[in-house]
């Protein structure tokens, strides 16, 4: 474990020292199913699914498995840049690594990611829910976002117990609807390239397939509360990303190929219809069900806002952000809990009463996953500047490092030129003023290197 070196917060006064520091306390399942809980996985095939599903029709298993590979890409990258950066805050100190301010600037796009992200969780299980049960949307997402707050009240510890519980259920029930509904069809499994109409939805559907198994950037925030972070948070982001992006792809084409043998068209498909199909596998699993998407909807809400509290107070001790918010009480950083809730609640509630829920939903998942992509990019850059340095050995990361740029970027441009304009300027408007931000906010930059945790 990385010891705090010689002089950088010894001198400091005991009390100060006490309430700056945070705790390693994760081992490798809690880390696991902390980032496995980040991407909600059943909340988002029913959701992000839905939505993969309409742009992209019969195609859109293809689509999943297209968008994991980019996730696929990106977390390499990023598992890297865990082995280097072992402190809490991830993609703020990647960034840092290339310059301060441009560091400060990508925390403020994760950030924003980061609620919005939630956000996009939160409206997207009050939408399942709320049809499933007959509720009013608004009072699910109250009930989704009050929860969520007191799992982070609670602390890291107890919260990665509660992702544990909620990631076992979860994969029990994708895994039965994937085994029913192959036999529903007779295991009968039709092609997906047979009817391939490449339409500008497609791009689009390949970024929110990307945002199906997304949730390992949740535990590089985190990093600086993980036992031997340099080893085990990088293997928990990979086994992550390649189960949940396999169970993703399988769902989605038994979810299709079950539509197919119904005779149903699949660009149809709504997130109720979904739920529909879902629940007719087997009937008496749709309590089950439901009660998981709600679980699923406390957990992504949590597990982003505890990545987003993490960075602010990272943010806090380099000056970035007011020095309030570095304070910790009783290992948890409350503080920015207290500012970041009300911006939860906010763009929760506020969002729906101005646009149809699930468009509400999408808006959000796209605006994010811009962030997403961004961030990203700054990521992928940070790693290919790592490895021009002297001290740096081997080309192949060099050469991953310049894949992940090329493809993130791509996508990163197809999807602003592509998607609707709405999403671009609310994405640029957000970044301009993240970069207005970082400019005019004087700091205290630390070198990254120093480890203050333990």
């Amino acid at each position: 474990m990385p010891q705090t070196p010689k002089g950088s917060r010894s001198s400091e006064p005991s009390r100060l020292r006490q309430e700056t520091v945070v705790m390693r306390r994760l081992g490798f399942i809690d880390a696991f199913f902390l980032a496995f809980g980040g991407q909600s996985i059943l909340l988002s095939l029913l959701t992000y699914g839905a939505a993969v599903i309409a742009l992209s029709g019969y195609f859109s298993p293809v689509a999943v498995a297209l968008g994991t590979a980019l996730v696929v890409l990106n977390g390499v990258v990023v598992q890297r840049l865990s082995n280097l950066y072992t402190q809490n805050g991830g993609y703020y100190n990647y960034a840092k690594n290339l310059n301060g301010r441009l560091g400060a600037h990508t925390g403020w796009v994760y950030i924003s990611y980061a609620i919005l992200y939630g956000g996009a969780y939160v409206v997207g299980t009050a939408f399942v829910v709320g049809y499933a049960l007959g509720l009013s949307p608004v009072m699910v997402s109250l009930i989704i976002t009050a929860s969520a707050i007191s799992l982070v009240l609670l602390g890291v510890k107890p919260s990665s117990r509660y992702a544990i519980a909620t990631g076992a259920l979860e994969i029990g029930i994708i895994l039965y609807f994937v085994v029913g509904s192959f036999l529903h069809a007779h295991l009968t499994v039709y092609n997906p390239f047979s009817n391939i109409r490449l339409t500008r939805g497609i791009p689009l559907a390949i970024l929110l397939g990307a945002s199906i198994p997304t949730g390992y950037g949740v535990l590089a925030q985190v990093s600086g509360e993980v036992v031997e972070a340099e080893r085990t948070v990088g293997r928990a982001m990979l086994t992550v990303i390649v189960i949940s992006g396999l169970l993703a792809s399988i769902f989605v084409l038994a979810l299709t190929n079950l539509a197919y043998t119904m005779s149903l068209k699949a660009h149809t498909l709504g997130a109720e219809s979904m739920l529909s199909l879902v629940s007719n596998v087997n009937e008496a699993a749709r309590p089950i069900i439901i009660f998981s998407v709600l679980s699923d909807g406390v957990l992504g809400a949590m597990a982003y806002l505890m990545a987003a509290t993490r960075t602010i107070w990272r943010m806090s001790q380099d000056g970035y952000m007011p020095k309030w918010f570095g304070v910790l009480r009783k290992g948890e950083p409350t503080n920015t809990l207290a500012i970041l809730s009300p911006a939860y609640i906010f763009i929760t509630t506020v969002s729906m009463l101005f646009l149809p829920v699930f468009d509400d939903f999408v808006a959000l998942g796209v605006v994010a996953a811009l962030c997403s992509l961004y961030i990203h990019f700054v990521a992928n850059t940070s790693l290919y500047s790592h490895t021009r340095k002297p001290s740096s050995r081997g080309n192949a990361w060099r050469i991953i490092a310049l894949l992940a740029m090329c493809y993130t970027g791509f996508n990163f441009g197809f999807s602003l030129y592509e998607g609707k304009t709405v999403y671009a300027v609310v994405f640029l408007g957000l970044t301009l003023t993240g970069l207005v931000y970082t400019l005019l906010r004087p700091s205290k930059h630390r070198r990254v290197g120093l480890d203050y945790s333990s």
